[in-house]
């Protein structure tokens, strides 16, 4: 009878430990998962912060928070460590618009979670010295571009024979018309475009990158865009959905696949760039709101006005797109000539 006595014993020994070592795995596992779930709710909070701001800025801030935390690794985000890394941005060559935007990603992040702003008085002397000493280093301004060079890049296009020429002179067209981001011309849709019979039409810019809500506006359709909307839609056979799409290659004899796939806007960046650079004009996709912009104020367009059709939240970039105008500044020097010959005539009258 001892043999099973000690036989139960030593079971129920291993099993208690068996059971115990259970438990405190089991509470180990519920730490961990505590700490998932902990993980999971900040990366939620931040990826639906994310979303409530517009694609370009949420991608830059997405990309600002992921470099400046591999820089800092395990070091907290404070004034100090902040203000050194507006240091070193600058030290790599960074523009100031760049570290700024920096500094601005991880003022938001910590908003979200009631954070106070790390960014103290440290921080704000760092960026009063990268603005002072980086002044030259502006971001890569997209360059103008005139009337007739915009579009002979659009005629290039159309002339080339194909169903690809066809869509990007539409696209360029329509973006450089109504002053489109390239971004809001890739999520254009059929249901956004109105023709009138007099070869005009409208276009429903559902959201934007200064209209974050999508309360949406409608811009006005010149007819060399409609012409040319028109004709890719037709030869697309493209009666609903979005309007403008991948276009695939079916083999070697020329035959094409139009896909419901939409293009994304990077995509649209470099059919502008490439079709520009079949005629021999460097620009980049942003060229076509600067032209935009550069044509309407040569039309003698005021300021505030182009801002609001381009809607540019703050007429000072509009400003900045057209100060280096040949044009505006010939306009100052004959103002300033005339003035200086009214000065000599009267001089001349004086001494008769």
């Amino acid at each position: 009878m001892s043999q099973p006595n000690q036989f139960n014993q030593t079971s129920f020994t291993l099993a208690q430990k068996v059971v115990a070592d259970a438990k405190r795995w089991r509470q180990r596992l519920d730490l961990e998962e505590i700490k998932l779930h902990d993980a999971d709710a900040e990366f939620i909070l931040v990826r639906e912060a994310l979303r409530s701001l517009a694609k370009p800025t949420r991608v830059n801030y997405r990309s600002a928070l992921r470099r400046i935390d591999a820089w800092l690794g395990e070091r907290p985000h404070t004034d100090s460590t902040l203000a050194a890394y507006v240091m070193e941005l600058h030290r790599l060559g960074k523009a100031p618009a760049t570290i700024g935007q920096a500094v601005i990603a991880v003022k938001f992040r910590e908003k979200v979670f009631d954070h106070p702003s790390p960014a103290g008085k440290h921080t704000e002397q760092a960026l009063r010295a990268v603005r002072r000493e980086g002044s030259d280093r502006r971001k890569g301004s997209a360059p103008g571009l005139t009337l007739d060079q915009v579009e002979s890049i659009i005629q290039a296009a159309e002339q080339d024979g194909t169903v690809w020429g066809l869509r990007d002179s539409a696209i360029i067209a329509t973006a450089f018309y109504t002053g489109l981001r390239v971004g809001e011309a890739a999520a254009i849709r059929v249901s956004d475009l109105t023709f009138f019979n007099d070869g005009t039409g409208i276009l429903r810019v559902r959201q934007s990158k200064t209209d974050q809500f999508g309360v949406g506006i409608q811009l006005g359709l010149a007819t060399d865009a409609v012409r040319r909307i028109v004709a890719w839609l037709e030869r697309a056979q493209i009666r609903s959905g979005v309007a403008f799409r991948a276009v695939q290659c079916n083999g070697f004899d020329g035959s094409y696949v139009v896909t419901s796939r939409a293009m994304s806007s990077g995509h649209v960046a470099e059919i502008v760039k490439a079709r520009a650079k079949d005629v021999g004009i460097r620009c980049t996709s942003h060229s076509l709101r600067r032209a935009f912009a550069q044509h309407l104020t040569r039309e003698g367009v005021p300021i505030q006005a182009v801002a609001a059709a381009g809607r540019w939240s703050d007429p000072a970039q509009v400003v900045r797109y057209v100060q280096n105008e040949q044009q505006s500044q010939s306009l100052v020097v004959s103002i300033f000539d005339r003035k200086q010959r009214e000065k000599k005539r009267r001089r001349r009258a004086g001494r008769v």
